[in-house]
């Protein structure tokens, strides 16, 4: 698709015009990634809506994250914003990567160009530019990889609910700091784990990660005790680290699927 620059200067880039607001670009728009300072961001969100932009990644740090009242402030202004009819990715994440569309993560512009069979749905943009990067040794590729950072719209349990229905995903796997909706959540976790392999890393659940994870996308990071319990009712698979991620999503893509008792177990100690 066609690309429209915004800043309020004008001018061009790359050989493309600038335009000073999204209200100015003369053609429809699908998707606004947002790079604006937080302050900025509602106004640009309110062009968005004006103009009929159906959604927007917001890049922009500076929100609920920073445990201030400004910032949360503002980002309940995001969420009003949202509820008029715009659906948002983040604040503070890198976005989508989507192969077969061409569209990649903020920092992503080396990543492979080929699709494959592995989602990717992850709070930190950080994790999920390191496993997309990590990946690529392993032979893994990816339908998408979702950035999604304070989830002050959509979250983890909308992703996951897209990738059950995504024929082009066979293989999930997720970074989670602390879901928004955890009935909601885990219900689906137990139907797509019947139909593909969900692979989760939960992160914060110690005291020092609790404390990490809440400064990082204002997440509470809930009890140990009731991860325990999601993973054995739902037949979601944990684990612990994203080199762990990767081995077992290279094992779910090589391997065939079996069931029953006739299980070999080789260990190297």
């Amino acid at each position: 698709g066609k690309i429209f620059p915004v800043n309020r200067r004008g001018d061009q880039v790359f050989g493309l015009k600038i335009y000073p607001s999204v209200r100015d670009i003369p053609e429809p728009v699908d998707l606004a990634d947002v790079m604006v300072p937080a302050a900025f961001v509602p106004g640009v969100l309110e062009d968005c809506l004006a103009k009929g932009v159906k959604g927007a990644q917001i890049f922009t740090s500076g929100f609920a994250e920073t445990g201030e009242d400004e910032g949360r402030a503002l980002e309940r202004q995001l969420q009003a914003i949202a509820a008029r009819g715009i659906r948002l990715i983040g604040p503070n994440c890198f976005g989508v990567y989507c192969p077969s569309s061409g569209h990649t993560l903020l920092p992503g512009g080396d990543f492979p160009r080929e699709s494959g069979p592995v989602a990717f749905i992850t709070q930190s943009g950080g994790y999920a530019v390191e496993f997309a990067r990590l990946a690529r040794g392993h032979g893994i590729r990816f339908s998408k990889v979702i950035s999604y950072g304070n989830a002050c719209d959509l979250n983890e349990a909308d992703f996951l609910e897209y990738v059950a229905q995504d024929d082009e995903t066979r293989i999930v796997t997720m970074y989670l700091e602390g879901p928004r909706g955890g009935r909601r959540f885990m219900r689906l976790v137990a139907e797509v784990a019947r139909k593909k392999p969900v692979i989760i890393w939960k992160a914060g659940l110690t005291g020092a990660g609790a404390r990490a994870v809440r400064s990082h996308t204002a997440s509470l990071a809930g009890e140990e005790a009731i991860w325990q319990a999601l993973f054995k009712q739902t037949a979601a698979i944990r684990v612990r680290s994203l080199e762990e991620l990767a081995d077992t999503t290279t094992a779910f893509l090589n391997l065939p699927s079996t069931t029953g008792r006739r299980v070999a177990v080789i260990g190297g100690g």
